[in-house]
């Protein structure tokens, strides 16, 4: 895990350990190796310093996590509101305009109108239809991703993410 130290100074005899090996002392606050301990500290309330450091980068991550989940459902959330807004916004402006067409004079104007409105609809179809397997995908990569959770062994996108 990229930013965890391996080792860790004894803050009494100031000699390199392992942090697996290392203790916190709870009442002098110090990083402490197993022979100061045992030495100078063996009364005292301690706590393995690996479980402080990973509880540590575990919050830490936990936090970066909430926000960029956030970060992306709070955007969808806007965005799809918005798409729904202005699909609403086409549908009625559109069947507006084709039910106006009924009270056009001439016959010509008329069918020129609902040529126009019916190249809208075809393109709004057109882009609808060149979104939706994006979505799709990206619906199915977060799945993967939520499925890699429980797996061993993930790699990252290479792991069969991209197209």
């Amino acid at each position: 895990m990229e930013g965890m130290r391996n080792t860790g100074v004894c803050d009494d005899c100031k000699k390199t350990r392992s942090i697996d090996e290392m203790y916190l002392c709870n009442e002098c606050d110090l990083k402490i190796c197993p022979v100061c301990l045992i030495e100078e500290h063996r009364s005292h309330e301690t706590t393995r310093l690996l479980k402080k450091e990973l509880c540590e980068m575990s919050e830490a991550q936990q936090k970066d996590t909430t926000k960029v989940v956030k970060t992306y459902n709070d955007l969808f959330a806007v965005m799809h509101e918005n798409i729904l807004t202005d699909l609403e916004a086409f549908g009625t402006k559109l069947t507006l305009k084709e039910e106006n067409c009924k009270s056009i004079s001439t016959f010509g104007e008329a069918k020129k109108t609902l040529g126009k409105c019916a190249k809208l609809r075809e393109d709004f179809e057109t882009i609808s239809e060149k979104i939706i397997p994006q979505l799709r995908r990206y619906e199915t990569k977060v799945k993967k991703l939520t499925e890699a959770i429980d797996k061993d062994g993930y790699q990252g996108l290479e792991d069969g993410f991209e197209e």
